[in-house]
């Protein structure tokens, strides 16, 4: 019998086909959401839908045709509800610039739930720390962008976003991953 997390990992895995992670990596995408489930998992080790939200966590947005009603049809409402608050809606509004969007994409995960803001800060503690190939400009800017997304997930623990902090700022003060 497989398990949730087991059937979340072959459709995220078959979702992200062909997709490598930036800034000229050879890894497949998929080495990322499984690196945040691996975070989430042991932060929320009885939280399943949690876990498997960090898993599907870039689906919807970063994949052709794969929507919450089917994540919801495949995974349930809670992992779909999860899913969408960890969905910038920004993807929808492309003609803003890129520092009106992070704005709405700060707000949009500002009110998420508790689980929701663990597996963002997961998230991008995960890719703060994979940036290697990044411009030094971009570095500095995502770092500073990281700062802003801290501020706003108010929810996590401490170490947590402590934690998110340090990566960001060492990224911003040195551009060096």
């Amino acid at each position: 019998m497989t398990t949730l997390i087991e059937k979340a990992v072959a459709f995220a895995t078959d979702a992200h086909k062909g997709q490598f992670r930036k800034w000229g990596s050879k890894d497949p995408f998929i080495s990322h959401p499984l690196r945040v489930f691996e975070a989430v998992a042991k932060l929320l080790p009885y939280n399943d839908d949690a876990q498997v939200a960090a898993i599907l966590h870039d689906t919807v947005e970063d994949c052709e045709g794969i929507t919450h009603k089917e994540i919801c049809a495949e995974f349930g409402w809670e992992v779909s509800l999860l899913v969408w608050e960890l969905t910038n809606p920004s993807i929808k509004k492309k003609e803003l610039s890129r520092f009106m969007r992070k704005a709405l994409d700060r707000e949009h995960i500002g009110r998420a739930s508790l689980e929701a803001q663990i597996i963002k800060a997961c998230d991008r503690i995960d890719n703060l720390k994979s940036m290697d190939g990044a411009l030094i400009d971009f570095k500095r800017l995502y770092g500073h962008e990281s700062l802003l997304l801290a501020d706003v997930l108010n929810k996590i623990p401490d170490y947590l976003f402590n934690d998110l902090v340090s990566e960001a700022e060492s990224l911003l003060l040195n551009g060096q991953k």
